[in-house]
């Protein structure tokens, strides 16, 4: 087997002789996770302080705020964001709250064309640069100092088409240390040149770590997903790469996968396999099919999260027959995440049962899940910075 690009025959190679042998990768080990983890209102506050204020979050996608002009907002997170795209083709991050009386600035997911955004509520007015420009009736407010106004700015930055922002003001991101370099590989799969094909927002009855473990363990696909994306895998069987904690990414297998023979074209894992990319905290992005999918979940309480999801496609004009294919493809795709989405749910109405302690984790399903709850642990314990 020859493939032009060395990390993809390495994938490959791996990926062949964990379907020949069948075995699990973490042999004889059980992970577990108590309880408490999942049900804490104080643990949750832990999480929300050293985590989700401290590290870098995925916000959206390069694509949407690709020209000057443009903005996208977010607000998952519990904190109302502003990414915009200056004039000056600089990207920015702000608070999305007017410096007024406090209203949100703009409410639309994403737009472009703009050079002013208007506070709805009384019109105050700054550029895309987040410097205050106009005040109504500025007469009122005669020791107003406009450059004490502007908006709150937030550190941002973009790599491999995606937008990342802290929510909380300090110093710029090092998105570099951060990712390591198994996120280059997003550039094989043209992640910078996909588009948003469908999005959508979804509250659901469980703690947020709960989504987590679901989406990356392999070990219930060829049960829960047996009518959906289950058809599509080799059972129980994921190549999980460790080597840029605290992030990583997990393969699997496509059903019936064989050694190729001669040489295979860069970013031609995807006729074998199905890459998954774990960012820590709180996100992963599936290349299946024609498709990138983006889920990242986000705590609302200790029993609620809110999930985000994002479809991307490669950008290009879609006649009718493609968009038919597309979307019933996003279907499918969607029918196996309401799947996890209902487990889930159960697991956290089951808790109050007091049937467990503790979850466990076998050699099937420990190597992912394990790698996230020791790198929040870390970070909880401030071993793990951003």
């Amino acid at each position: 087997m020859s493939i032009r690009n060395g990390w993809e025959r390495d994938v490959l190679d791996r990926l062949v002789t964990l379907v020949e042998t069948r075995d699990p990768p973490q042999a004889g080990r059980i992970a577990r996770i108590p309880m408490d983890h999942y049900r804490s209102r104080e643990r949750l506050a832990l999480e929300r302080r050293h985590v989700f204020e401290r590290f870098p979050l995925i916000v959206g996608f390069s694509a949407q705020v690709r020209e000057p002009g443009s903005f996208l907002t977010h607000d998952p997170s519990g904190v109302p964001i502003l990414v915009t795209r200056d004039a000056s083709g600089t990207l920015r991050a702000f608070l999305n709250v007017c410096r007024h009386r406090g209203a949100k600035l703009a409410g639309e997911p994403c737009g472009s064309g703009r050079s002013i955004l208007a506070c709805r509520y009384h019109g105050w007015r700054y550029a895309l640069d987040g410097t205050l420009r106009a005040v109504p009736g500025l007469k009122g407010f005669p020791d107003l100092k406009r450059e004490e106004r502007g908006l709150v700015s937030l550190p941002v930055s973009e790599r491999h088409g995606l937008v990342f922002v802290r929510v909380t003001p300090g110093p710029e991101l090092e998105l570099e240390r951060f990712l390591g370099p198994v996120f280059e590989e997003l550039e094989t799969f043209g992640f910078p040149r996909r588009v948003v094909f469908e999005s959508s927002v979804r509250t659901v009855a469980c703690n947020w770590k709960l989504m987590i473990d679901t989406v990356l363990e392999a070990y219930h696909i060829s049960v829960l997903h047996r009518k959906t994306g289950g058809l599509a895998f080799e059972e129980n069987q994921v190549l999980f790469d460790a080597s840029t904690p605290p992030n990583g990414r997990f393969v699997l297998p496509l059903r019936g996968l064989t050694r190729p023979e001669g040489e295979v074209a860069e970013g031609s894992l995807l006729h074998y396999a199905s890459p998954l990319y774990w960012m820590f905290p709180n996100s992963v992005i599936l290349f299946s099919g024609s498709f990138a999918h983006m889920l990242s979940v986000f705590p609302v309480d200790e029993g609620r999260c809110t999930v985000q999801g994002s479809s991307l496609r490669l950008e290009g004009p879609l006649d009718e027959a493609a968009q038919e294919g597309l979307q019933k493809e996003y279907e499918q795709y969607w029918a196996t995440i309401r799947e996890d989405i209902s487990v889930t749910e159960t697991i956290q109405e089951g808790m109050a049962s007091g049937a467990n302690q503790e979850f466990l984790f076998g050699g099937f399903e420990s190597v992912a899940d394990t790698h996230f709850h020791s790198a929040l642990e870390a970070a909880l314990q401030g071993r793990l910075t951003p």
